[in-house]
């Protein structure tokens, strides 16, 4: 993760996370160091679902981050 986080600030394009992903957390760490795209290889030799599995757990960990609404944004977008 360091070296994604070390490379992730020294280039102008995108860095791919990979390596020893096995959950959605993995993938979140990676992301959290700069990685803009996660890739899932030998996890699918254990579980060829591995890939599906890590991108439902990653979407719930993000999902989980978000800092809930103010009540001005939920009127905002609820008002027509």
């Amino acid at each position: 993760l360091d070296q994604v986080r070390r490379v992730a600030a020294a280039v102008s394009i995108p860095v791919i996370g990979n390596g020893g992903g096995e959950a959605g957390a993995d993938a979140a760490a990676f992301i959290d160091c700069g990685a803009v795209l996660v890739a899932v290889g030998t996890a699918t030799f254990r579980d060829p679902m591995a890939a599906t599995r890590i991108r439902t757990e990653l979407e719930d960990e993000l999902h989980s981050r978000k800092p809930e609404r103010t009540s001005a944004e939920s009127l905002a977008s609820t008002s027509t």
